[in-house]
C-alpha cells in the first residue's frame, strides 16, 4: 500500500530525499562567484556601474531568500524528526538565532510603520539595502550554519 505524502512520515520521507547541506553549499559558493563579473569586466560609465550594483544587490537577495528556504526545510525536517526539543536546540540554546529572529521581527515592524513603507522594505537607488535584504542577509547565515 502506498503511502500518502501529506502523513507525517509522508512529508519526512519527502524531506529527507532533500540535501539541504549540499544545497547550502551550492548557493554559498555561488555566492563567492557573485563578485567576479565586475573584475573581469571593465564599467565604463555611471549607469552600467548602477546597472552592476542592482544586479549583485538583486542576485544577492535572490540565492538569501532560496538559502532561508532551505533552511526552513531543514528545520521542517528536523522538528517533525525530533519534535519540539529542536526547536529548543535551534533556537533557545543557540542566542544567535533567538537574537536574529527578534531583529527580523523589529525590522518587519519598522518596516510596517515607515513613512516609506517601499524604501524600507526594497531600498532604493542610493540605499540598496531594505528589509528584503535583511532577510536574504538572514538566510545566508542561518543556511551557512547548516
Amino acid at each position: 500500500m502506498e503511502e500518502s505524502l501529506f502523513t507525517k512520515t509522508g512529508i519526512i520521507k519527502f524531506l529527507s530525499k532533500i540535501n539541504t547541506e549540499m544545497i547550502a553549499f551550492i548557493l554559498l559558493l555561488l555566492l563567492t562567484f557573485q563578485p567576479l563579473y565586475g573584475v573581469f569586466f571593465n564599467i565604463n560609465n555611471q549607469t552600467e556601474l548602477v546597472a552592476l550594483f542592482y544586479g549583485k544587490s538583486m542576485l544577492i537577495r535572490f540565492i538569501g531568500i532560496l538559502a532561508l528556504v532551505n533552511f526552513f526545510i531543514d528545520y521542517i525536517k528536523n522538528r517533525l524528526l525530533f519534535g519540539r526539543n529542536y526547536f529548543k536546540k535551534t533556537f533557545i540554546k543557540n542566542p544567535a538565532f533567538g537574537l536574529l529572529s527578534i531583529l527580523l521581527i523589529w525590522g518587519f515592524i519598522s518596516t510596517m510603520i515607515s513613512d516609506r513603507r517601499f524604501t524600507a522594505f526594497y531600498g532604493d537607488a542610493y540605499r540598496y539595502e531594505g528589509y528584503l535584504s535583511y532577510i536574504a542577509y538572514a538566510g545566508l547565515v542561518a543556511s551557512g550554519s547548516l
